[in-house]
């Protein structure tokens, strides 16, 4: 009788555990509910207990009593009711049939995955009471298009061909040809300003960067840091079933949250990148860059003398994370971010761009301005009455300049064209790859500067 005793004492707790843990159901009263099956199973036992004590059945009389009568009352009342019904119970006896449904088929509010209801979901007594229902994946409006965001840096109005500027760039200006191009589109003039507002679509001081995040000062709006109170087009397009891709330049994140100290909330892919390849900071050799694929610093793939320049690495990268998601779903849409790290400094690029422009720029800076403007208003960007505006000051006259100071500068001039130059050819490998697998007519691509 001992034993029997201290089995039943076992097998009580044994029940209580698995109706306080083991079912649970949605709601705040799941915890009561549990608690109060678990004390009927616990007064069902016990009574059973008594009765077969009192008429001196054996231990086996007492497994086969007890175990048998919780098993058949859970199983037979497994069609009818709730777990929250048994809340409202005020004693369960043995003769009083109750039920536990932990998700009912009829139930609809209790079909819920994680992109929405799931018809018939339940979890029965057994497996093969059980009707699984998987999560399923959000899924895009059939036939959205891909859009892939191109960003140059430090590129001004003009310095393109297609907007009168004195660097060829033919698929840039394929690009323009074949789509809308704004003579009046404004940005900040600062790189992580207008970042955030070409991310976002919100004023740059609503999102918390107000100036660049090399320079934030605690305020509102100048912390330095991408609000997460704005969402992203990467964070937009991703809850509708995108899947998105940052490449190149970030800098949209504090200096101080670069490393690995910090936290990766305000990295790209805590911002709505699936993945990210490129760098955190406003600038980066492009000959040896401080790589970041997705939260982990990497080093470059190659080196010089086997032909790296990021500009290339960044194009590669593009066309691979495309080629791997659509080989997985073909035809889902995504969103791409490119970033290069041109034109701004430093200016590195392979020496045969720089060479082909070799005194192009002699006669100054001052007569490429007026030969931009003067083509600017043969080809319509701008009205015919329209003036230059005065010199910078803070920029000397050309003739004033030494000889050694106008071969130096020049030079620069040389050295930024080729750049901008080198970096044109990689947009075209880019147009010419999405053509080649035809996916060019159903991706916007919109090309800006910072």
């Amino acid at each position: 009788m001992k034993q029997a005793t201290i089995f039943m004492t076992f097998l009580i707790f044994l029940f209580a555990i698995v109706a306080s843990d083991s079912f649970s159901a949605d709601s705040s009263n799941s915890a009561a509910a549990s608690d109060a099956l678990a004390t009927s199973d616990s007064q069902l036992v016990s009574q059973t207990l008594a009765a077969d004590a009192k008429s001196s059945s054996s231990t086996g009389s007492l497994e086969n009593s007890g175990l048998g009568m919780v098993t058949n009352r859970r199983k037979a009342l497994s069609e009818s009711s709730t777990l929250a019904d048994l809340a409202n119970e005020d004693v369960v006896s043995p003769q009083k049939e109750t039920v536990l449904v932990i998700q009912s088929a009829n139930n609809e509010s209790a079909s819920v995955s994680q992109s929405g209801s799931c018809e018939g979901q339940k979890i029965g007594l057994t497996y093969k009471d059980s009707v699984a229902c998987y999560p399923e994946r959000v899924q895009p409006p059939k036939g959205a298009p891909n859009v892939v965001y191109i960003v140059l840096d430090d590129v001004g109005f003009g310095q393109i061909g297609s907007f009168g500027g004195p660097v060829e760039t033919p698929n840039i200006d394929r690009l323009a040809e074949g789509g809308l191009r704004y003579s009046n589109f404004h940005t900040t003039a600062l790189c992580s300003p207008s970042r955030a507002c070409f991310m976002t679509g919100r004023n740059h001081h609503s999102t918390g960067i107000g100036a660049l995040t090399d320079m934030a000062v605690g305020f509102p709006g100048y912390n330095g840091n991408l609000s997460h109170n704005t969402a992203t087009i990467a964070e937009m397009l991703q809850s509708v079933g995108y899947n998105t891709f940052g490449l190149g330049k970030w800098h949209l994140v504090s200096f101080a949250d670069i490393n690995y100290d910090a936290s990766f909330d305000n990295w790209p892919t805590g911002r709505g990148f699936d993945h990210f390849y490129g760098f955190l900071p406003a600038q980066t050799n492009q000959w040896y860059p401080d790589l970041v694929r997705d939260t982990t610093h990497i080093d470059p793939p190659a080196t010089p003398e086997e032909g790296y320049h990021l500009s290339n690495d960044l194009v590669d990268q593009a066309i691979k994370y495309v080629d791997d998601q659509q080989s997985a779903e073909k035809g889902k849409p995504y969103f791409m971010y490119l970033a290069f790290g041109a034109c701004h400094s430093p200016h590195h690029a392979p020496r045969e761009y720089i060479d082909k422009y070799a005194g192009k720029f002699d006669q100054g800076w001052d007569a490429v301005r007026n030969e931009t403007l003067a083509r600017q208003k043969e080809m319509g960007i701008v009205p015919e009455n329209t003036d230059l505006p005065p010199r910078n000051p803070g920029v000397k006259a050309w003739d004033s300049l030494s000889d050694d100071e106008k071969e130096l500068f020049a030079r620069m001039m040389e050295v930024y064209a080729g750049f901008l130059d080198h970096t044109d050819e990689q947009i075209g490998r880019l147009i010419d790859y999405l053509d080649e697998t035809g996916q060019l007519n159903n991706t916007m691509i919109i090309l800006t500067s910072d």
